[in-house]
């Protein structure tokens, strides 16, 4: 049997509504009931069934979270624990979903690890269409051939995989927290990594272990409407940063976020400044401001 629902179905202590919070773009939010995804609501829902089934626990029944297994020698037997347990849910509130029930089973359902390896992988390559070379290398692995004359037969494909995957993690730019004891302002440190650029309004506070290390991208200020000032967030939320790109590896310029307002759009500094010095100022980055005016916190 299987609950319906789940963990939904419990609720939620006054005094520990308010640690379920969360943020929607029409407020906060609390759970009434014990919602998913919250690390202590497995144990705690265990311990309720444990509570409820305790004493039939791997007597007549097996319990996992929301599963619960009756097992008997006779239907007799097993008409007399069905009604045990069902009594038992209705008594606490709690509700089966009978779709997701199976009842008289007579035949083992559960198997052995080796048919659970060989269901999946004939279940892997019914899922790949097109059975390219990973789809066929697991299905043509016998589990009688050796490991040993396996690996002597795609050693040159694994070393390839191998060097392939390296290849890409070393090239890819590597970004580090910012360390605190080093704070560069008004100063050209070096190539690329000018943190104030006189004559064009343009400043920021440049955070950079080295040059082959980029750290995240910070404040960048320009003159806005009015003699005000505009700001670009540093780039520290790496969750709402869609491409990140570093003027020292020569990457393409940073694109703005599609279907996103403007003021939640990042902007690498380094490409600013890289910007202005070519075009002359302030000037040139004219359209990159543009989007920003009015949607920017002062």
């Amino acid at each position: 049997m299987d609950l319906a629902s789940g963990y939904n179905q419990v609720l939620v202590a006054e005094n520990d509504k308010p640690k379920t919070a969360f943020c929607t773009p029409f407020g906060l939010f609390e759970f009434n009931r014990m919602p998913f995804g919250i690390c202590n609501v497995p144990s705690t829902f265990q311990q309720l069934m444990e509570r409820m089934f305790g004493a039939q626990h791997f007597e007549t029944l097996l319990l996992y979270l929301d599963d619960i297994i009756v097992f008997s020698a006779s239907v007799d037997q097993h008409l007399q624990r069905l009604n045990a347990v069902l009594t038992r849910l209705h008594q606490e509130g709690l509700k089966v979903k009978m779709e997701k029930c199976c009842f008289f089973q007579t035949k083992e359902q559960n198997g052995d690890f080796g048919t659970f390896v060989q269901f999946w992988r004939r279940k892997f390559t019914q899922a790949v269409p097109t059975r390219d070379q990973r789809a066929t290398t697991v299905a043509d692995t016998s589990a009688s051939e050796p490991v040993s004359d396996w690996l002597v037969e795609h050693q040159a494909r694994l070393q390839t995989a191998f060097d392939g995957t390296r290849e890409r993690i070393e090239m890819a730019p590597r970004l580090r927290k910012e360390r605190h004891d080093r704070d560069v302002r008004d100063e050209a440190i070096a190539e690329g990594e000018v943190v104030h650029l006189r004559n064009t309004g343009i400043r920021g506070r440049n955070k950079i272990q080295d040059a082959w290390s980029p750290t995240r991208y910070l404040v960048v200020r320009a003159p806005g409407p009015g003699g005000g000032v505009y700001s670009i967030a540093p780039c520290d939320q790496q969750s709402k940063v869609k491409q990140v790109h570093h003027s020292l590896l020569k990457r393409a310029p940073p694109k703005f976020m599609a279907g996103v307002r403007p003021k939640a759009n990042w902007i690498t500094l380094s490409w600013v400044l890289m910007r202005a010095r070519k075009g002359g100022g302030l000037r040139a980055l004219r359209g990159l401001w543009q989007p920003l005016r009015g949607y920017c916190p002062r």
